[in-house]
């Protein structure tokens, strides 16, 4: 059995189709069609159940695939095995981020961790949050950093630190314009939310956790923020405040980060809800040693810059 079997078989489950499957895979669909007919006429078995849509295993594909996904597993811990024999000196960390927290979290640990482990070598799995926690629950990522993902999923969670989340405004906005805010802004006013009413918001596309607090605060200016666009990017988000299209939510760290002069930050009041920022990982699966190395530096480094800072698991 080859390894392409049992990732297009895994593709096809999860596009639900074969046209959706072969654009992932980077293949044709009739290259696709053929391969999975080739495997059926050498086990001379139907593979998949082609009266469904999504499309399914047939009861034989199941065990055909629960046979693949064996092997899998067999030779994921036979090289993790291998990594830790080579002490550490070759190996490769998959991690699962989003651009945000890339910025903010990872890339201060990874210098630290590259300069003792230089043979480890990291890849960068990017996404939406539920796309790259989906990833560490298949498997995907050795672990994904992200925020609170939801407890059905059977992820193990580690605290790292909750967030606050801040309000970004032009300073030609009404809202702030009698604040008299001085650029680098020192120190986050409060103003009561009803007086956003009535704004643009530059929101978030579904799938990120942002959007639930996007609801919250149109929630508190009583549904009157109208969203004129959407982003996957709160960098992109916070350069469109800056150009006036509207207001937007940004984290603390990108607060303070701030080189935009056209922008400044408040809080409301009502309180918006804190974000929580997590690592998950699937603990049926066996986390490598290099990866538990670089979840307890960021552990650390959460720790050691943040008020709060936990872990459970592992």
């Amino acid at each position: 059995m080859a390894d392409t079997d049992y990732e297009y078989i895994t593709a096809i489950l999860e596009a639900g189709n074969i046209t959706k499957a072969a654009k992932k895979l980077f293949i044709s669909q009739s290259a696709l069609s053929q391969y999975i007919k080739r495997i059926e006429g050498k086990f001379g078995i139907e593979i998949i159940d082609r009266d469904y849509s999504p499309l399914r295993l047939t009861e034989a594909g199941e065990i055909f695939y629960e046979s693949l996904e064996e092997i899998a597993s067999i030779e994921e811990e036979a090289l993790n095995q291998i990594e830790e024999l080579n002490k550490l000196q070759k190996g490769e960390i998959v991690v699962g981020c989003t651009d945000y927290l890339e910025y903010s979290l990872l890339s201060k640990v990874l210098k630290g961790f590259n300069k003792t482990y230089p043979g480890i070598s990291i890849k960068l799995l990017e996404g939406k949050t539920s796309e790259i926690n989906q990833a560490a629950l298949v498997g995907k990522c050795d672990f994904s950093i992200s925020y609170a993902a939801s407890p059905k999923n059977e992820l193990t969670n580690i605290k790292l630190y909750e967030e606050e989340v801040y309000v970004a405004l032009n300073r030609n906005n009404p809202a702030v314009a009698d604040m008299d805010i001085a650029y680098p802004q020192v120190g986050i006013p409060t103003i009561d939310a009803k007086k956003l009413k009535y704004n643009k918001i530059i929101g978030t596309k579904k799938g990120q956790n942002l959007r639930y607090i996007f609801s919250q605060i149109n929630k508190y200016t009583d549904n009157t923020l109208e969203t004129i666009l959407e982003t996957d990017s709160m960098y992109l988000a916070k350069k469109f405040v800056a150009e006036d299209l509207g207001i937007s939510l940004v984290p603390a760290n990108m607060a303070r980060d701030n080189t935009l002069e056209e922008c400044v930050f408040v809080k409301i009041s009502p309180q918006l809800n804190k974000r929580t920022i997590m690592i998950h990982y699937n603990a049926t699966r066996r986390l490598k040693k290099p990866a538990k190395i670089l979840i307890d530096m960021l552990i650390n480094y959460a720790k050691e810059n943040f008020d709060k800072g936990g872990r459970n698991g592992l």
